[in-house]
């Protein structure tokens, strides 16, 4: 157990550094290290739900308030115990200096008094900026960190990491020149993304086991920011008693024999300034500072000065305005609140996502639901639910823990109604995967919940809920086929393709899309178009059908395409044709929504290939990763790879894509050629598909292969070569 605060008045050496004295200042010019600066967000310190930031204006008094404030002094004043400089230049200061360091600065070894307490014990873990060594105003008293004061002063040194979010304090330092060291009385970590307290017993670098940064009052909270102060201030008695939540330390300890005032307030209690008390002040930040008083209180975190409440090191302060305006209040114009009060709070949180704005009926759904305890409580008995709407089918689920989360059951079927162990920091992980019934239409909402278990209260239940939403898109099953009846064509002779589109349901498709980019080696290419079943298209045309129908369910549209072979057509005559659905539809099926009719042209000789895997973009083979992005182009070059020779002009292929992010489609075509508008192969996102194709090359053996998903997506693409043309 280590002593309390030292009262004593600043040491008369501070003056010898006069000199070298600097004022405070809110920022880091030049970067950090610096005294002072921007602390990371959001603010306050610590989430929402931390003892610091809990709003406690409506909670219960203490049965034993009335002398617990007797015992303080009824008569005893509010004392802002923080300001500036002791005098203009001088080396002493009034307050907590903090240290800004990044993720980067060097961590120091500290030798510590009361290792047992401390973390970081016997290895570098500390970052503590050399300019704390020689400089004044970096540690509380003001002196550099080479002037031992450990007798005089408290010589607290706080330390905030930005980029990782770390709180680092020290208490009583002394860098020890001799032998090029930190010595310090304790020092403590402080994550402060979390609510984790100090083990039972322990002290920190303040005597309740408390971190000292987050309640102390800053100039910028008090007057510069928008906001409110949000967080409770603290505060310090000559004597306590004991300790209780959110303290996890004390001074004086009845059970030892040490003489412990009865009614000395417990270190963790919090006094709370009653809502009818008023201080005459204009000034805006003391009617800040009064009304976090009401709202969060002074938590008990030191032994000291009675009534003496902390803040930051600021030559901003002006304290010709606070001590007069805070002498106006007294022990008795305060309440102490129910002791321990908030140790049964736990701020439980859930999330829920499938990571879709919209969804297609009759498709596969997957949701991920984290829920999660921030602390400080633990939640044994938390109750889970999600009861799935009617339009998801066939739900299974699986759960996994996290950082000590317990599922207690592991997997199941339809709707989620479990209970989950959360320890602070805990959280569990179901993913729950369904099918869209086909015939939903409108959007689909699910909702997930969490709740507290029987004597446990979550201070902040907004969070207790997560809803995902999505907008469904009528479905139409559309299908394409395309074939001029013959697998070999002749240079110079004419050709005719049969287009077949048609529109198996569920919906009707008013205004789907048919598009046949005719191939150069077609020329004088004329159309026509015959519906039935109630379809409607344009009846005739020439060139490239680029065409909007209507195809209610059952419906056809044929087309007749007829034009000639180019005399100087060689290799291969590839023609695709495909259909996409109306803005605002979704096809459960895209497979079907391409068709590709090639021919093998005279002139050319086909020579087979052991099948063999050119194209792998996870790996493992002659052309890799990494996964093709969307709306991206990639030159594969194919000569010289599987038995490809560089006179091929174009190769059979086997070609396949998996681990689709987003719906879309490749399109394979010669390098140094525009993108075509006609796909090699469809698919939607998770899909596996493969699909046979004749593909050209260039001059040089390279084939491009062009994404047409959207941007900032992927997939993977595979390619196996089983014989070339030339």
């Amino acid at each position: 157990m280590r002593p309390g605060r030292l009262v004593k008045p600043l040491a008369a050496v501070a003056v010898m550094w006069a000199a070298l004295a600097f004022a405070q200042t809110p920022t880091c010019p030049s970067g950090p290290p610096c005294q002072g600066g921007v602390l990371p967000g959001p603010l306050p310190l610590f989430p929402a739900s931390n003892w610091w930031n809990l709003d406690i204006s409506t909670a219960p008094v203490d049965s034993n308030s009335a002398n617990f404030i007797a015992f303080i002094g009824s008569s005893k004043t509010l004392h802002p115990d923080f300001g500036g400089e002791v005098s203009p230049g001088s080396v002493g200061v009034y307050g907590f200096p903090y240290v800004i360091v990044s993720g980067a600065q060097p961590k120091k070894i500290v030798n510590f008094l009361y290792a047992g307490e401390s973390d970081g014990v016997g290895v570098p873990f500390y970052p503590i900026p050399d300019q704390v060594i020689t400089l004044p105003h970096w540690i509380e008293e003001g002196s550099p960190g080479n002037v031992d004061l450990r007798a005089d002063s408290d010589r607290h040194v706080l330390i905030v990491d930005t980029d990782n979010k770390l709180l680092y304090e020290l208490y009583n330092v002394f860098y020890d020149t001799s032998i090029s060291t930190w010595q310090a009385g304790s020092g403590a970590l402080f994550d402060l993304k979390t609510n984790n307290r100090r083990p039972e017993g322990f002290t920190s670098a303040d005597a309740s086991g408390m971190a000292l940064l987050p309640g102390l009052v800053r100039y910028d909270e008090a007057y510069t920011n928008p906001d409110p102060i949000r967080h409770a201030i603290r505060v310090t008695l000559r004597a306590t008693n004991n300790y209780v939540f959110p303290a996890s330390h004390l001074t004086c300890d009845v059970s030892q024999g040490d003489p412990c005032p009865a009614n000395a307030l417990p270190m963790g209690a919090r006094l709370r300034l009653k809502s009818g008390v008023a201080v005459s002040s204009p000034d805006s930040g003391v009617q800040r500072m009064v009304q976090a008083m009401k709202t969060y209180g002074m938590i008990v975190a030191d032994n000291g000065s009675d009534m003496y409440f902390s803040g930051t090191f600021d030559t901003r302060w002006d304290n010709g305005i606070l001590n007069p305006a805070f002498l106006q209040l007294h022990a008795s114009d305060f309440e102490v609140i129910q002791r321990g009060y908030g140790s049964n709070f736990t701020d439980l949180s859930v999330t829920k996502t499938d990571n879709l704005a919209s969804a297609n009926p009759g498709q596969p759904v997957t949701y991920t639901i984290v829920v999660s305890n921030a602390g400080p409580s633990v939640a044994i008995g938390a109750t889970v639910v999600d009861n799935l709407p009617a339009e998801i089918t066939g739900a299974t689920w699986t759960c996994a823990g996290a950082a000590a989360g317990d599922c207690v059951v592991s997997s199941g079927s339809g709707n989620i109604n479990r209970i989950v162990n959360l320890p602070a920091g805990g959280s569990v992980t179901y993913t729950l995967t369904g099918t869209i019934s086909a015939a939903a239409t409108g959007s689909l909402s699910n909702t997930a919940t969490v709740t507290a278990p029987g004597g446990v209260t979550d201070p902040t239940p907004g969070n207790n809920s997560a809803t995902d939403t999505d907008t469904l898109t009528p479905p139409a099953d559309l299908g394409i086929t395309k074939t001029d009846g013959q697998t070999t064509a002749v240079p110079g002779t004419p050709v005719t393709y049969t287009i077949v589109v048609s529109n198996a349901g569920p919906s009707a498709a008013i205004g789907a899309t048919v598009v046949d980019a005719v191939p150069a080696e077609i020329t004088g290419a004329t159309w026509i178009c015959v519906s039935a079943g109630g379809a409607t298209c344009t009846a005739s045309g020439s060139g490239s059908i680029n065409q909007t129908v209507n195809l209610p369910v059952g419906g056809t549209v044929t087309y007749t395409l007829t034009g000639t072979i180019s005399a100087t057509a060689k290799e291969s005559l590839a023609n695709t044709a495909t259909v996409g659905v109306p803005s605002g539809m979704s096809d459960p099926n895209p497979a079907n929504n391409s068709a590709t009719d090639g021919d093998v042209l005279p002139g050319v000789d086909y020579y087979t290939l052991t099948p063999c895997r050119v194209v792998d973009t996870r790996g493992g083979a002659p052309i890799g990763g990494p996964a093709l992005p969307g709306q991206q182009t990639r030159v594969l070059a194919m000569a010289g790879k599987c038995g490809i020779p560089a006179t091929a002009r174009a190769i059979s292929i086997n070609l396949a894509v998996t681990g689709a992010t987003a719906p879309g489609n490749v399109r394979l075509f010669p390098a140094g050629q525009a993108v075509p508008l006609v796909s090699s192969i469809n698919y939607v996102a998770g899909q596996t598909r493969a699909n046979n194709a004749v593909v050209k090359l260039d001059s040089s053996g390279g084939l491009s292969a062009f994404n047409g998903q959207a941007s900032g997506t992927t997939v993977h693409l595979i390619i196996d070569v089983n014989g070339y043309f030339q």
